[in-house]
């Protein structure tokens, strides 16, 4: 049997499976990083690792989720807490915004239940 052949009979078998066996059946068993693990991650590291991290902000007063962007939204439908995505926390990354520029924009956040796209300081003349 030609490499080939096996391939297609591999496919074809993976297409039959029983639906009871989830992917989570055929991944394997991988360990929870230790938080020193998680905290030298980079966040392009941390947005494909799968993680669930619970995080108190002191500038924020509260808690919230941090969590990969590869983990299902449907593991987070029972959280009641702000989540922020990795490729959300490139922007405040970026930008180092002032407290009260980051306590707006988890307010604003919460209430709309949205995503932050675009962070910008607001230039003296933009008031108004």
């Amino acid at each position: 049997m030609s490499y080939l052949e096996t391939a297609r009979e591999s496919l074809e078998a993976i297409r039959r499976r029983s639906p009871q066996m989830s992917d989570a059946t055929c991944a394997k068993e991988v360990p929870t990083p230790t938080s020193d693990e998680v905290a030298a991650m980079s966040l392009d590291d941390f947005a494909q690792a799968g993680l669930i991290l619970r995080v108190r902000s002191a500038a924020l007063d509260s808690q919230v989720l941090f969590v990969s962007d590869n983990v299902a939204k449907s593991a987070l439908a029972d959280e009641e807490l702000v989540v922020y995505r990795a490729s959300e926390l490139h922007k405040p990354a970026v930008l180092h915004p002032e407290p009260h520029t980051l306590r707006c924009l988890h307010e604003v956040k919460s209430i709309f239940n949205g995503v932050i796209t675009d962070v910008r300081e607001r230039d003296d003349h933009d008031q108004g």
